[in-house]
């Protein structure tokens, strides 16, 4: 009987050792059928790669067309091809990458979202919009929201820079605003962030942004997503970069910063505020508005250039009430009406009995002036009395 078992137990020993060897056969049979197609796919693209430079173009277009096929997997291929020194290779080669990449472009954007190495995904603007905003799951998912919304129009700014970039944000504002005006679609917090971070992480030759961004800028939707939105951190620095944005610009650009800056309390408003106080040769119309932004979002100590403007006697406008024809507006009206504002005292106690607070712009400025010199003067005295220890 033990004779029996013990032959029963070796048969048994070799039948299951057998059904392991012919499994292990097989998944090494199975391994390496995978990496010969593995490595007959990879030679297929390299030839394709190969033929973007052909003299024929009928298999420069095949080529191309093919390799689009291939997908992600012909990515390092053709990241080589756009180093070459063929024109054709290289204007072809990221025509496809393009074109690939735009058809994958939601599993990247998957990738991204889940934390995966967004330096290997090779995004277009990321490593832009890192450097202005940061790395973290919020702000990628910000970039995620941008993607699936302005992929083709990142891809042209980042990767194509073969047309300039005014032309690019005034084309793609049209765009925008007529498919709101022909089919009642709103603009998504995707598409103004992107617009916004273009603005600011892109050469503008100079230029101020296209009147309808700004214009988006002040839509309800925008303001939406800056006051309450889950990405409110992220846009609030993309903002303060584009308010403290090169100084050197026309007057009309200058002055919506400051707006801008007002309507979403962005502090890097008080910089743009102060310097443009410092200049002798600012435009009363544009300094007006730096002295609203000093008022409404200045510390304490930048409070001092207000106090240095109350001798200021240049004319901003008159009149501007046509029920008082004497009404007008100095320089050193607005500097007082932001001080008192400023100070939680009664506009009307100073004589600016006209004047109006405005949330946004702290106050409203068309209502901000004296009937005479006489009113003004004593206006100022006042102050300068009840705060000389300040």
């Amino acid at each position: 009987m033990t004779e029996l078992i013990s032959r029963m137990a070796a048969v048994t020993y070799f039948i299951v050792g057998g059904l392991a060897v012919i499994a292990l056969a097989g998944q090494n049979t199975s391994t390496s059928n995978q990496d010969t197609a593995a490595i007959e796919r990879q030679q297929q693209i390299e030839s394709l790669v190969a033929q973007l430079g052909s003299r024929s173009f009928a298999e420069r277009r095949l080529a191309t067309e093919r390799l689009v096929t291939f997908g992600l997997d012909a990515q390092d291929a053709l990241r080589k091809a756009i180093e070459s020194a063929d024109y054709e290779v290289r204007i072809r080669g990221e025509m496809a990458l393009r074109r690939i990449r735009q058809q994958q472009r939601f599993r990247l954007i998957s990738k991204l979202t889940e934390g995966g190495d967004a330096n290997q995904l090779n995004l277009p603007g990321w490593s832009e919009f890192v450097t202005l905003v940061g790395d973290s799951s919020e702000t990628r998912s910000l970039f995620g929201d941008m993607l699936a919304e302005e992929w083709a129009f990142l891809d042209e700014v980042f990767f194509a820079k073969n047309t300039s970039l005014p032309k690019l944000l005034t084309e793609r504002c049209e765009q925008l605003t007529h498919q709101r005006r022909q089919f009642g679609a709103g603009y998504s917090a995707g598409n103004l962030t992107t617009l916004l971070f273009v603005s600011v992480a892109q050469d503008t030759e100079g230029q101020p942004l296209p009147g309808e961004l700004i214009r988006l800028m002040f839509d309800n939707e925008f303001r939406a997503a800056v006051n309450g939105g889950p990405h409110r951190a992220a846009l609030m620095k993309l903002l303060g970069k584009l308010v403290s944005s090169d100084f050197d610009m026309p007057t009309s650009w200058a002055s919506t910063r400051l707006i801008l800056a007002m309507q979403y309390d962005v502090p890097e408003g008080v910089e743009l505020a102060k310097q443009i106080a410092s200049q002798n040769d600012s435009s009363p119309t544009i300094l007006q508005w730096a002295l609203l932004a000093i008022g409404k979002l200045g510390k304490q100590e930048d409070l001092l250039v207000l106090t240095q403007k109350l001798t200021d006697e240049t004319v901003v406008g008159m009149p501007r009430n046509r029920r008082n024809a004497g009404f007008s507006t100095q320089i050193r009206d607005v500097a007082l009406a932001c001080l008192v504002q400023r100070s939680g005292e009664s506009l009307k106690d100073y004589g600016l009995r006209q004047a109006i607070a405005d949330p946004n712009a702290f106050l409203r400025l068309t209502t901000i002036g004296f009937a005479s010199d006489e009113e003004r003067e004593q206006a100022i005295k006042r102050w300068q009395q009840r705060h000389t220890s300040d």
